[in-house]
Parts: C-alpha cells; structure tokens; sequence
C-alpha cells in the first residue's frame, strides 16, 4: 500500500512533471467511469493505439492501475486499489495541470527548450515540474525532486525572501544567490522569480529560472585582482584624491569615454559621490557599488580605499549585455505567462505587444495575422489612424475588385510586409536575416541604395514616407506555415542590433506555435459547439455503439424516440431483450441483424431499415428509418464506432397476418 506521500510523488511525476500529462489525466477518468482495454481507450479517447499503450504501460509500472492479467489484445485495465482510495489527490493534481499549464503541450515545449533552469512550484513550495536544463545545472532528476521543497537553494531565507517580494508585487529579476548541486558542488546562480496566478488572480504556485553565472563571477574576480594594478587592469579604473577629485584614468576607461561621448572622467562617477565618500569615511575598508548609466551603457562601479594608499579607486564593469540578457529573460518569463492565459486572443495579443513595446522602446508595433489568405493588422500600438487605414491589407485588388493572386493561386501580397510573409528573402543581402526577418537602422539609407533591387520593386515605401527609419518585420511561425509577423517602427535610427533581431526571433516562435495552437483550439472548439447544438436540438434520433457495440452516446431525440434515458441505455448493446426489437412482418429482429451491428461488422453503411422498437414511456411500439455509419481512423480498416441516426415512421404497411404478429407482440410486451 502506498502513502499519501509516495502516492503525490508519483501522480505530480506522471502528469505535472513529463509530457502526456493530460492523455494520462484522460486514461484514469475514463478508467474511473469504466474498465476498459487499450482499443475500448483509444476510440474513447481519440487517441492512437500505441500513444495509449505507452501510457498504460507507464500506469501501470507506478501502480496507479491495475490489469484483469489476461493478456493480448481485450485485456482489461482498472484503476488500482491505491488510486481508488486517493481520488481527491489525483483532483488536486489534475487540478493543478488545467489551471498551470492550459496549453501544457506548448508551455511543456518552451520550458523544455530553454538554457536556463526552469522550476515550478506549488502554493505549498514543492516542485511540480523539473525542466532538462534543471537537471543538467543541479544534478537532480526530475521524478527526484518532484513533490518536495527545492533541494539546490539552500539559502532558504534569501528564497523566502524573494517570494516575499514577488507577493508583494516587486520584481524579482536577475537576483544572485548561491545554490549546490546533488553533488555538493557550489554554484553561483542568476535567478528571476514570478507568480503563477490564475484568471481571479489567486497565486496557483511560482515559476524559478536560474542561470549558472560561477565561471563568469570566477572571472571578475581575476579582473578584479588585476585591477589592483591600475595600469594592467583591463576594466575602466579612475583614482581619486581624498577629496574626491579625479587624479587619474587608466586607457580602459578612455576607451569607455571615447565609445559613449562622455565628456570627461567625471562623467563615470555616480551621482550621489558626495555620499559614497562619506560612507567610505565612516566605514574603513567597505565598498560601496553602484549602477552607472554612460550613453546607452550601464556599469557597476564599485569604490573604495585600497589599503595604504591615500586615495579612492573606482573600478567600472559594463553590465550592458548583462542587464539586457536578464531584461529579455525576463519578457520572455513575461510573454511565456501571457501565452499560458486563458482569455480572448484580441487582449492576449493586446498585451503580448505592450510588453514588446515598453521592452524595445520603439514609438509602434503592430501585429498582422491571417486572415482569409491577407495579414491585416490584429493589434496595433503607436502607429496613426491614416498608417493602419493605409496599410492594413497587403493584398491589393483587379480592376474587378477581386484579391489579384500569385503564381500559386493564393493573394498576392504587397510591400516588404508581403515579403517577409510569403518567403521572398534572401539572407545573402544584409536587411534579411537566415530565418526570413527583415530590418534596416535607415530606410532612407536602404532605399537610396537599393534603388536597382528587385525585390522593393513592390514596396509602397509608406514607412519612410512617414517619417521611419528603423523598422523590423519579424514572421511568426508554426512549424512550416507563418501565421502572421510582428512590425517594429521608429523614427529615430539605429534602434536595432543583429542581437536583438535574433531575440525577438525567438520571441516570434513561441508566439506563432501558441497563436496557431489557440486559433486550432478555437475553430474546434467552434466545430465541437456547432456540432454539440445538432446533436441536441436535431428531430433526429442519434445513439454511438463503441467497437463491441456498447452503447456510449445518445441525444434527446433517440431518448424520447426509444423511451429510455441516456443513463438507462449507456453500456446496452443490441442484443439486450429489452429492446423488444421487430421488423415490418411482425417477427422477431434479432440484435446482431440490427443496423449498428452489420455495420460494425461488414465496415459498410446501412440504409434505411425499417425496425419496430418497444418504447417504455409510450407502452407500445414505435416504428423507425435506420440508417448505420461505420467510423474508421486513419489508416486502419476495421471501424472503431459506429453511429445511426433513425427518425419516427408514420405507419408501416403490412398484411394483416403480418399486423396480428405485431399485435401478438405488443401484448406480450
């Protein structure tokens, strides 16, 4: 018998920390209702045979099922005794993957892909998914450390802390700390730490990521020890007299002078140095650091008095790069949350392009996504009224009126926009990059050099008409198809490096995967309700058999046409007595000449069938059509359901022998 605990461990294993989590979640409900074998799951479930093999198999080898151990290919699989006694647990957990991960395939994906280490803990900080990077960074195995409380940071107040502050609403973004590895190795990790809430706000658990920095803080500290030599140190250093006026310069900060237009060496020093020279007064042989903006640069710079010497030195590391990769870090924790969502697409995306905005800092962004073969813009932020009127289709049209379409018969789509879409780029010229983006730090620039160029031989040019200069389209895509991109504008130049193209690539990806997975989701979820509202108010009798004939759905009109209940006809076949089933001469229809079952077993549909059935409510007969659809799956030959659908007869024409047999049998009835 297992434990509360053991039990937990091996359900947050199973669903929450590896994929299939939701197939698995299905499988046990499914089992829950009813036993079932592997074929009986598959069509249940609409899953394929071997996908659901796979899952049972690892069920059963944690003990959360259990088997009749008859073997081959009807054998029967049931919830094992254990998981029976635990069901709130395995809601509670289930629980978790619907409201944590709504999309779990897509956020297991990207969590799975990412460099850094990705930790997601439970309202009661314990660990419920453990990403491949985690593993590598700390030595753990996922279904090691699932359930329990992080086992890396063993700092516990500074954790504590940081989810304090997240609490409270601060940001915890780029916060180091220390942590061990399974091995006891000492690391020194870079951390950023969010709230995983649900739509009403309630905090559902957190998300950690951490990044291994030891090598790098290893490295500074070298720097820093050679620093002490100011004329060897390769970090700027500035030194200064006791009272604080600068007396020397080393080349390296020089060098910091000449590349940011700073106008003097006191231009490095931090605003408050009056302050700083009072604390390192009243505090003999302290640091004190700052962060220090030089042009479009930020420096740590940490000041002090070395020992013996009448002066202070000012050390300066540029932490520009670093500042960028933990802001960046950070959007994508941002963005990867907002994707994880539930909510209308419009204020998804709505938000998703906020976010880029506030990041880049560009006056406009825009997304386009498809629309009937054109990309109008979905959302826009910052461009005008007469820009998004302009320019909001791509697809011009013919003297008739009509889309004028490309050699493969779909829209032809204008403007640099149109190129970037259709994947008319080429990354041998310097404006297009290998995954298809475009962007120019001068469309002025560009356009007077490419004058020749034949590829902006259908560019409206409206952009630098307008005053852009800096603009960036970058395609969102799944897998093979783009389903639209996102446009950066901004009138000043020089807004974007190959750097950030390359990030907002990135970022581009996960929105494309995520915007396809929701727009699928949407239109089945349109078909399943459209479907939903036939299958209810239809004056037609509809009822689904599973491959044994096991009656598994049936709408109101059969219920009031056959006189029983969903309830009362779930798990019936065809061959149950009850059903009291008779052809047009009065005489017995056996189950297995029904409709349902020749279908079943010939693959051939079955038309119009004429069938007397007992109806309960009514004490007497009622006479159907029957037609009989076989369904199959992809591939296979033998059908896995079978659906009728039949509709009331007004009478049915017989003899009058024929009528004393019906009659006969109604009073039996």
């Amino acid at each position: 018998m297992l434990s509360n605990h053991e039990m937990k461990q091996r359900l947050t294993y199973l669903i929450l920390g590896q994929r299939g989590g939701q197939s698995r979640v299905q499988i046990i409900e499914a089992l829950r209702a009813r036993p079932s074998n592997i074929n009986q799951l598959a069509a249940q479930l609409s899953l394929n045979y071997r996908t659901v093999k796979h899952h049972i198999d690892m069920l059963l080898k944690h003990g959360l099922i259990g088997t009749s151990r008859t073997g081959g290919y009807g054998e029967v699989y049931f919830m094992s005794p254990d998981l029976e006694q635990r069901l709130p647990l395995f809601e509670e957990i289930s629980n978790k993957l619907r409201n944590i991960t709504a999309s779990p395939r897509l956020f297991q994906n990207v969590l799975e892909q990412t460099n850094d280490a990705v930790i997601l803990v439970d309202e009661n900080l314990e660990v419920i998914f453990w990403n491949r990077s985690a593993e590598g960074l700390y030595g753990f195995k996922s279904d090691e450390v699932m359930c329990k409380p992080v086992p890396v940071l063993p700092e516990d107040a500074d954790l504590g802390g940081l989810l304090r502050d997240v609490a409270a609403g601060r940001k915890v973004v780029g916060v180091e700390m220390g942590a061990r590895t399974k091995a006891g190795a000492r690391l020194i990790v870079q951390v950023t730490v969010d709230a995983i809430k649900d739509e009403t706000g309630k905090v559902l658990g957190h998300s950690i990521l951490s990044r291994d920095i030891t090598e790098r803080r290893k490295a500074e500290e070298q720097i820093r020890h050679l620093a002490t030599f100011p004329q060897l140190s390769p970090l700027p250093l500035l030194e200064l007299d006791l009272s604080g006026r600068v007396t020397y310069a080393n080349a390296a900060l020089n060098r910091v002078l000449r590349e940011t237009g700073l106008s003097g060496p006191e231009g490095m020093l931090p605003p408050d140095m009056a302050r700083v020279l009072r604390s390192l007064r009243d505090h003999p042989g302290s640091t004190v650091f700052r962060e220090q903006a030089a042009g479009d640069r930020i420096f740590e710079v940490s000041v002090f008095q070395p020992k013996g010497l009448e002066c202070y030195r000012l050390y300066a590391m540029d932490l520009t790069e670093r500042k960028r990769a933990q802001e960046r870090q950070a959007l994508m924790a941002e963005v990867l949350g907002m994707l994880n969502q539930s909510g209308p697409r419009v204020d998804l995306i709505g938000k998703i392009l906020s976010s880029v905005k506030r990041y880049t800092a560009v006056d406009a962004v825009a997304i386009r996504l498809n629309e009937d073969g054109d990309y109008p813009y979905y959302t826009s932020d910052g461009f005008s009224d007469s820009h998004l009127a302009k320019e909001n289709r791509l697809c011009s049209t013919n003297e008739r009126g009509k889309p004028r379409l490309d050699e493969n018969g779909r829209p032809a789509l204008d403007c640099m926009c149109g190129n970037v879409i259709r994947g008319r780029t080429d990354p041998s010229r310097p404006y297009f990059t290998k995954v298809g983006s475009f962007w120019t730090n001068s469309t002025t620039d560009l356009l007077a050099a490419s004058r020749n160029d034949a590829v902006f031989g259908n560019t409206r040019n409206r952009c630098n008409s307008e005053g852009y200069e800096s603009v960036a389209l970058v395609p969102l895509r799944s897998q093979n198809e783009t389903v639209g991109l996102i446009q950066l504008n901004d009138r000043r130049r020089d807004m974007y490096t190959p750097d950030l193209i390359r990030f907002l690539e990135e970022l581009g990806l996960s929105i494309g995967i995520a915007l396809a997975r929701r727009r699928a989701g949407e239109a089945l979820q349109a078909s399943e309700k459209r479907f939903r509202e036939l299958f209810l108010t239809t004056p037609w009798g509809v009822v689904y058999q599973d491959t044994d004939g096991h009656i598994t759905h049936a709408n109101p009109a059969a219920e009031r046409l056959l006189g029983l209940s969903v309830a009362q006809m779930q798990g019936r076949t065809s061959m149950h007595p009850e059903w009291r089933s008779v052809k047009k001469d009065g005489s017995p229809f056996p189950g297995n000449e029904h409709p349902s079952m020749v279908a079943l077993r010939t693959g051939k549909v079955q038309k119009n069938v004429v069938m007397g059935v007992y109806n309960p409510r009514r004490k007497g007969y009622t006479w159907i059509n029957i037609n009989a659809v076989p369904q199959f799956r992809p591939g296979e030959h033998e059908p896995y359901e079978v659906y009728t659908t039949f509709d009331e007869m007004e009478a049915v024409d017989a003899t009058a022998g024929q009528r004393r047999k019906v009659h006969g049998a109604r009073r039996k009835a």
